[in-house]
């Protein structure tokens, strides 16, 4: 595979990749082809994520130095490996879409915040709404109750509009009378 030097290079990356993300996602990817490889890489790229493959004892080792040894079980097999660089929700939700797709591609779990999730966990992580999405139903319904309050305002001023007019016309009818 290496030298004793390339390997250890291989491990330091690993492991500042784990230590770095809230999200690793281990799947088997036995079988995709090379332009399905370089889709894949490319969706999670878009999501903020990383795809990386490297040998499982690289990968073991790497998690077990940063107490993450819960990612050693999901190694058995060709191994690729998601970290998510930014949102959890978007990276899960373009491996398991991407999974959904390419049958060959088989998502085994993965670590989210150092905890071992199985796939179960990371076909729910996708589920969830996106941060964007999120947010735009925060600012929607901060923008309701001001909303509510301007129609609010606008039916008083306009009653007390109609008010004042009643009351101008009844005075124009007492003085013309």
């Amino acid at each position: 595979m290496g030298t004793r030097e390339e390997k250890s290079v291989i491990i330091e990356e690993l492991r500042e990749r784990l230590r770095a993300t809230d999200l690793a996602i281990v799947a088997d990817y036995r079988g995709l082809t090379v332009g399905q490889m370089q889709t894949l890489r490319r969706e999670i790229r878009g999501a903020g994520g990383q795809f990386k493959v490297a040998k499982n004892t690289l990968l073991r080792l790497a998690a077990e130095r940063e107490d993450q040894a819960g990612l050693a079980t999901l190694l058995d097999g060709p191994s690729g490996i998601a970290f998510a660089e930014g949102d959890m929700v978007a990276v899960a939700k373009a491996v398991t879409d991407f999974a959904k797709r390419a049958d060959a591609l088989e998502v085994r779990g993965g670590l989210m915040n150092g905890q071992a999730i199985g796939a179960d966990g990371v076909a729910a992580l996708a589920a969830l709404p996106s941060r964007e999405e999120l947010l735009a139903k925060m600012l929607g319904s901060m923008q309701s109750p001001a909303t509510n309050l301007v129609g609010v305002l606008n039916g008083v001023a306009r009653s007390l509009a109609y008010v004042l007019q009643a009351r101008a016309e009844q005075l124009q009818q007492a003085e013309g009378a």
